[in-house]
């Protein structure tokens, strides 16, 4: 029994985080509303940094792990890692490619990217492989087709971080759009703006990141997060760091052409014709 069974098992939630699962603390007289216990996944040890409790999750319910058990496990995370690095992830075979038009984007900008669904580890979400720029894949990126579901995003391994999406998409005269989401960057690529990426969510965009795009000859980034308070936020933090990288940044405020709280995604075609007359018309 490895450390994710007993914690089934025993009923208690976790959230992968890095090398460790995340959890609410085990001890009893400690309140953990916002879980500070972290456990490692192979061995099972665990410490609270809230309260400093600690122990091991086998010792605490009675379980005896053999020592061959826990350099058995070790070793399968070891290959796991070292296949992933080598030659990345692979489509499952039996994965059913996605042929229908979805959310106001063909089946042809699907079928482009390989979306996919695989309800044996995805259940109800729709998954894209991430390619790096050597073309490997790093990750898989699966959105849930209901949109109340938590989290409506899971990313594949669980506590990676995926690069700038899609490596693929080419910049034009130096140009690249920066967007939140996949589905943003899907509507827009549909649109014909395909020089277009997504940096999976605002909080990600980091020095990193934004090299890989120097490496691919972007010199202009055209930022174009939702309009809202929140996007327009995370947009005034990623103008400037870019600037500091050397980059020519734009912020592309979509409240001056369209109702507050617009996003990409959300945008419809004749809007798209719009927006990319008045920004980019000699694209």
């Amino acid at each position: 029994m490895n450390v994710e069974e007993v914690l089934v098992k025993h009923k208690i939630a976790f959230i992968p985080s890095g090398k460790d699962f995340l959890i609410k603390c085990l001890n009893p007289e400690h309140d953990d509303s916002n879980p500070s216990m972290r456990m490692d996944r192979v061995t099972g040890i665990f410490h609270c940094f809230s309260c400093g409790h600690r122990g091991n999750i086998f010792s605490k319910f009675g379980i005896e792990q053999s020592r061959l058990d826990m350099l058995r496990n070790t070793l399968k995370k070891k290959i796991e890692q070292v296949t992933l690095e080598r030659v990345g992830l692979q489509i499952p075979e039996d994965a059913v490619f996605w042929e229908d038009d979805y959310r106001g984007i063909s089946a042809a900008t699907y079928k482009k990217f390989k979306a996919f669904t695989y309800e044996d580890e995805f259940p109800n979400r729709l998954v894209f492989p991430i390619y790096d720029i050597t073309g490997k894949i790093t990750n898989f990126s699966a959105r849930s087709f209901d949109a109340f579901a938590k989290p409506k995003y899971k990313l594949y391994p669980a506590g990676s971080q995926a690069p700038m999406y899609p490596m693929t998409n080419k910049p034009k005269f130096s140009t690249i759009v920066l967007v939140e989401g996949v589905f943003d960057m899907l509507k827009l690529y549909d649109n014909g703006i395909t020089f277009v990426m997504t940096a999976f969510g605002t909080q990600t965009v980091n020095e990193d990141k934004l090299s890989l795009l120097k490496m691919l000859g972007v010199h202009e980034l055209h930022v174009l997060f939702d309009g809202d308070e929140a996007g327009q936020a995370a947009a005034e933090k990623v103008v400037p760091l870019a600037d500091s990288m050397g980059f020519h940044t734009k912020n592309i405020v979509l409240t001056n052409y369209f109702d507050e709280g617009a996003d990409p995604g959300s945008l419809t075609r004749e809007q798209i014709r719009k927006l990319k007359s008045r920004e980019w018309p000699e694209y």
